[in-house]
């Protein structure tokens, strides 16, 4: 990612200390067996630095803002959605 935005290829290795751990999480979200009552998960930031979901070509939700506006991630099966969390966004002026 650093060399994509031309950075020093250590930019964002360096911002972790030596100390720095690992959480990995598993999660599993069956289909809601009555969705027409339930409105999944609010609206949430990401506060970790990567996420990868796994697609599920028969559950569908997951989505994100920009600018106001709520869009449809695509499903594509067996694809990975990486997402950059809060820690690694770049502010444009």
């Amino acid at each position: 990612m650093a060399k994509l935005l031309n950075l020093d290829e250590e930019y964002f290795t360096n911002k972790f200390a030596d100390t720095s751990y690992t959480l990995v999480g598993f999660n599993y979200y069956p289909p809601c067996p009555k969705p027409d009552h339930d409105f999944g998960l609010r609206p949430h930031t990401d506060g970790s630095a990567i996420t990868v979901n796994f697609i599920d070509a028969d559950v569908s939700g997951l989505q994100f803002e920009k600018n106001g506006t709520w869009y449809n991630v695509p499903i594509i099966p067996s694809a990975l959605v990486v997402n950059i969390g809060d820690v690694m966004e770049v502010q444009y002026m």
